[in-house]
């Protein structure tokens, strides 16, 4: 009979067993740092947007006329030239602005003869939460 028998090894040892864990603690540890970044994120995008929708509510509003008590610059000629509304929307304060300005006729060339050199165009900028938007529009009957 054979007195040294070889025994086979059943189970884990301690030290694997901690190796695991701490292999499991860092992969749980990124996955929830992950996580709140994602969340950060979101809450950023949603601040964002919600200062965009604003933006657009207070454009629409302007563009309607349903803003309340212009306060007007007028040129030499008694054209209106700025305009601007302040007020508040959901508590937070904004600022409306129309200017008129003039670019470049951009439908230029071959019938260059029937089309002005310039054409007049209403700016919009909207201050809201922070943030500005500004665009573009053609001009139309003044309110």
């Amino acid at each position: 009979m054979n007195r040294w028998r070889r025994t086979t090894r059943t189970g884990f040892t301690l030290l694997e067993s901690i190796i695991a864990l701490a292999m499991i603690g860092a992969v749980a540890g990124a996955c929830l740092q992950v996580r709140a970044q994602s969340l950060a994120g979101q809450q950023r995008l949603t601040v964002h947007q919600k200062a965009d929708r604003g933006i657009e509510t207070i454009l629409r509003l302007a563009q309607s006329g349903l803003l309340e008590n212009p306060q007007r610059e007028r040129d030499e000629t008694g054209g209106t030239t700025l305009i601007v509304w302040t007020g508040e929307h959901l508590d937070e304060p904004f600022t409306c602005r129309r200017d008129r300005i003039e670019i470049a006729n951009p439908i230029s060339g071959a019938t260059a003869e029937q089309l002005p050199e310039n054409v007049t165009l209403w700016r919009w900028t909207v201050t809201y939460r922070g943030e500005s938007a500004e665009t573009l529009t053609p001009t139309g009957p003044t309110r």
